[in-house]
């Protein structure tokens, strides 16, 4: 068994960490002197991490196609938004592969989150259930059973404190199993219901339809293209309305998107009503980059880096 611990007080040292546990851009929503510590411990089959972080920000996480997130609050903050599905403290939010998902904070947070491999989550399913639950590749939210969840915090919040205090109590071969076949059956037993947010399908296309999205404002989209263009792109026939649904779906995933694209495509219509949920006619004339910085900073409250 492995384990770091690794403390930042500068933004793009921990984003580039984090890049190491599926997080692939993360934008500050507050301005402020930032601090975050980052517990990382590697058991057999699992490998497990927790964040404590005291600035509000949005990150953008991607699960690789082998691999399943598993995460949940330790308190100590409002609850985090997992793609526009919030996180009560007594929940498990799943991200299946290939899953991709914006979280947001609003406040200083504590959360954990378990890489499990999927063969094995599969493999150690059928093995205790007799069947194997499914897990979408988008947000899902469950409910484990009160005993089960308190457990589970209960050994998460013990494996990391001895990783921070007592590294080298981890290093005994007989506990590491022990831990990583304890938390194996805990989580299965919390998913071994239904998630709380059904319609899967809808869910499921709504996030298909944020991903060409972001495929669409990363690739260099022109900055003239306007809302029917994007609507085309999008396979549809009305791109402001198609927009307006991923917008009340997800505002998170439209604000970082929108907030990392090229200047090109910030400084667009599209870009800055689709950002602001602004109607053309309500947009400032000139449109410039800085009043688009101006604006996000100001009614979304992201911090937009000149």
């Amino acid at each position: 068994m492995r384990s770091s611990v690794s403390v930042f007080s500068e933004p793009g040292a921990y984003r580039k960490a984090m890049r190491m546990e599926g997080v692939a851009d993360i934008a500050l929503t507050r301005y402020g002197g930032f601090h975050a510590r980052l517990t990382q411990v590697t058991l057999d089959h699992l490998r497990l991490f927790t964040v404590k972080e005291n600035l509000p920000r949005i990150a953008c996480f991607s699960v690789p196609k082998g691999d399943a997130l598993i995460a949940l609050s330790l308190g100590g903050g409002p609850a985090p938004i997992w793609g526009g599905v919030t996180a009560q403290p007594d929940n498990l939010i799943t991200l299946g592969p290939g899953a991709r998902a914006h979280m947001r904070t609003d406040g200083p947070s504590h959360w954990a989150a378990i890489w499990f491999p999927i063969n094995d989550f599969a493999r150690y399913s059928h093995a205790l259930m007799g069947k194997v639950p499914t897990l979408p590749g988008i947000v899902c939210c469950w409910q484990p059973a009160a005993n089960t969840g308190r457990s589970l915090r209960h050994i998460l919040t013990d494996v990391m404190r001895a990783a921070q205090t007592r590294p080298d109590a981890l290093t005994v071969a007989e506990a590491a199993h022990g831990l990583d076949q304890q938390l194996i059956h805990l989580l299965i037993e919390g998913l071994s219901g239904r998630p709380l947010d059904g319609n899967i399908p809808m869910r499921r296309r709504r996030h298909e339809l944020m991903d060409q999205f972001e495929e669409l404002l990363t690739s260099g989209l022109s900055g003239e293209a306007d809302i029917a263009e994007i609507g085309g792109m999008l396979g549809g026939q009305n791109g402001m309305l198609m927009l307006n649904e991923l917008a009340y779906f997800n505002p998170d995933t439209l604000l970082i998107v929108v907030s990392g694209a090229s200047p090109a495509v910030r400084e667009s219509t599209l870009g800055m009503a689709t950002a602001l949920h602004l109607n053309a006619a309500e947009l400032p004339k000139p449109l410039d980059l800085a009043s688009l910085r101006i604006l996000l900073t100001q009614r979304l409250n992201i911090v937009c880096a000149p």
